[in-house]
């Protein structure tokens, strides 16, 4: 499975803030922490994904291997980097 619009985007998101929180993803994306819990936990079982141990509002999430190359792997990159890597430009998404 190939990774969709939103999955994409956690995974960009989580690209430019590093292991994160649903709550952290959440924020950055302006979408609900439910939504994107259930976007990680299918991308967790997809393999683009780890999370650690611990409850829902601390686990965070981060790339694997498989998740880099879907984000890299981006028809828009250019260089290897997305329009939404950090340093390409804007994106808006918050990283604060």
């Amino acid at each position: 499975m190939a990774p969709s619009g939103s999955e994409r985007k956690v995974l960009m998101v989580v690209q430019a803030l590093g292991p994160a929180t649903k709550g952290q993803i959440s924020k950055s994306m302006g979408m609900s922490a439910d939504y994107v819990e259930y976007l990680c936990q299918y991308l967790a079982l997809g393999g683009y994904l780890t999370q650690s141990k611990g409850s829902y509002p601390l686990r965070k999430y981060g790339l694997t291997t498989s998740g880099e190359k879907a984000v890299t792997g981006y028809s828009g990159a250019v260089g290897g980097q997305t329009p939404f890597a950090p340093g390409a430009g804007h994106h808006g998404f918050s990283t604060e």
